[in-house]
């Protein structure tokens, strides 16, 4: 039946109803538990991954940096907003400029950055 010899052995636990489900179709072809499992494990078709494992930590992990960045981009806006109305409106003028310029920086760096993310993807 196999060409390989068999010499490995493979012990799983399953539920109750797992085992009923295995122990059943085994039976309706005639077959032991372990002959209906060889048999599904050799029809099995696994769908190949995209990319590997390690690659898809790697870009989360540079998903999670990206957003760690937005959060602090969007603070460091919120806080200096909030101290710009407290302050004259000549220096709320100049805050405002430095923060576009500043936040027009940051977004440039992110999206370099989700752009690589997206170049390892495809």
């Amino acid at each position: 039946m196999y060409s390989e010899k068999q010499e490995k052995h493979l012990h799983i636990r399953v539920s109750n109803s797992d085992y009923e489900k295995v122990k059943k179709s085994a039976e309706l072809y005639g077959l032991s538990m372990g002959q209906y499992a060889k048999k599904i494990i050799s029809k099995s078709r696994l769908k190949q991954p995209k990319f590997a494992y390690s690659d898809a930590r790697k870009i989360q992990t540079e998903l999670n940096y990206i957003g760690n960045n937005l959060n602090q981009c969007t603070k460091a806006l919120n806080i200096t907003l909030k101290h710009a109305s407290e302050t004259s409106p000549e220096n709320t003028l100049f805050l405002q400029k430095k923060l576009i310029a500043d936040a027009n920086h940051d977004l440039t760096e992110i999206k370099k950055k989700v752009d690589g993310i997206w170049q390892q993807l495809q």
